[in-house]
């Protein structure tokens, strides 16, 4: 089975940039564990982004402000 990235955020950064409906899953407290001790709670909520909502609502402010998607490739790349 594929290891499929997984993308998350603070659940308030994403809250402020309108974003929280495309949070796949969210915990109100997020907690490290560092080796065999206790978990340290961090009191901040963290969220699992949604690929595919996010991708959504992305492509749909894309529509709302006229941005043409056209099929194309890289033929080259030039750095400076």
């Amino acid at each position: 089975m594929p290891l499929v990235n997984n993308y998350g955020v603070w659940t308030d950064e994403f809250k402020a940039l309108g974003l929280e409906h495309t949070l796949e899953r969210s915990w109100p407290d997020a907690s490290c564990f560092f080796g065999e001790g206790k978990p340290v709670r961090l009191g901040r909520g963290y969220g699992r982004v949604s690929r595919r909502k996010l991708r959504e609502h992305l492509v749909a402010m894309c529509a709302e402000a006229g941005v043409a998607f056209l099929a194309a490739e890289v033929d080259s790349l030039q750095l400076q």
